[in-house]
């Protein structure tokens, strides 16, 4: 049995044991863009996700539906806060792995509650990994710069050269004064789009190669699961457009249970992607399979003068290349409906942080 495959079992007889990646640090430091970029998803739809864990913080399971990972997402370490104790926030994270991101602005003005806290953290015994992020890098670029490209950090979080000198100092400064508490640092900037600031995943390789290197088996675990357009054509896409070509080579019942085989064609391809009834997808999908009959009742018309045999067999042909036809376009317009990109309406760029 595979290392997944234990894991599976693990989680499956006690879901204390799913890894967790704790996110730590001040409010708006960018958690909730790092576990969106970390997952690639909307930032508007994490935050559906998200539930209310403790007094400060939210948790998600990760898929939400046979959930391999956990995120907790801690933000009570403003310096106008009450005072935090830790210790609600950690029953939360069971007996599995763990990786803590310590999460700080590039421009923090009081880092101290964070260091206290992971101070706190070492002296109770917690062992697992910390790592450092540190977040909204262009905060400290002159006005109107660029990211430098390419990403010009060392594996250890050092900058390089062509990192602005304020940057480089302010890094500096909370490297050092997380110094012996973290294992590794790793600048990053998760923009939105419309900030017109590329890339917006600024950071992101870095970020996954650390925690690779410091907690493998939740780097496994966040892996993505195989793209949903994997197997749809043998087991969606091709049965259901020969169940279509069968039916629809039988005159006498008008294209009825061949629109209905394409009908289950695409709900099988909307469930694949986890769409549900959705207006959208559906009204598109009506509109597809009335475009279908139309050509349809316009093949039987320039098929009337054919033998019997050779029509049936010319349009089973047809309706079995349609409903091939219909299947990749519905991968593609799911695909879109899954990242929240519909082509009917604007991307949701400014949200996706």
């Amino acid at each position: 049995m595979d290392s997944q495959a234990r894991h599976a079992d693990h989680r499956s007889a006690d879901p204390t044991r799913i890894p967790v990646i704790w996110l730590l640090g001040p409010a708006v430091s960018g958690q909730t863009s790092i576990v969106s970029a970390l997952l690639d998803r909307w930032r508007s739809d994490l935050r559906r996700d998200l539930s209310a864990a403790t007094a400060t913080a939210e948790t998600l399971a990760w898929p939400p539906e046979a959930p391999r990972l956990r995120f907790l997402v801690t933000t009570g370490l403003n310096a106008e806060a009450p005072e935090y104790d830790p210790a609600e926030d950690l029953a939360c994270l069971g007996q599995g792995p763990a990786l803590i991101l310590a999460v700080l602005r590039a421009n923090e003005p009081e880092p101290q509650r964070l260091h206290a806290v992971l101070k706190q953290l070492r002296a109770q015994g917690v062992a697992w990994p910390i790592l450092l992020v540190q977040t909204d890098l262009h905060a400290l670029y002159p006005a109107g710069a660029p990211h430098p490209l390419p990403y010009p950090y060392t594996a250890d979080g050092t900058p390089g050269p062509a990192v602005p000198a304020a940057l480089a100092t302010a890094l500096k400064a909370q490297r050092e004064g997380l110094e012996g508490l973290v294992a590794g640092c790793v600048p990053v900037d998760f923009t939105a789009p419309a900030q017109r600031l590329p890339p917006p995943g600024y950071g992101l390789t870095a970020l996954q190669a650390a925690i690779g290197s410091l907690a493998p088996e939740i780097a496994a675990s966040l892996a993505p699961p195989a793209p949903p357009e994997i197997g749809l054509w043998s087991r969606a896409i091709l049965p259901w457009a020969a169940v279509a070509a069968v039916a629809d080579a039988i005159p006498s019942l008008a294209g009825v249970p061949a629109l209905g085989a394409q009908a289950m064609l695409l709900r099988a391809i909307a469930r694949r992607f986890g769409l549900g009834a959705d207006v959208a997808i559906w009204a598109n999908a009506v509109g597809v399979l009335g475009t279908g009959l139309v050509l349809r009742s316009g093949l039987l018309w320039l098929l009337g003068d054919l033998p019997p045999l050779w029509s049936m067999a010319a349009l089973a042909a047809w309706t079995f290349l349609a409903s091939c036809v219909m299947g990749a376009l519905a991968i593609r317009f799911c695909r879109g409906e899954a990242r929240g990109s519909r082509p009917s309406i604007p991307e949701p760029g400014q949200t996706r942080l």
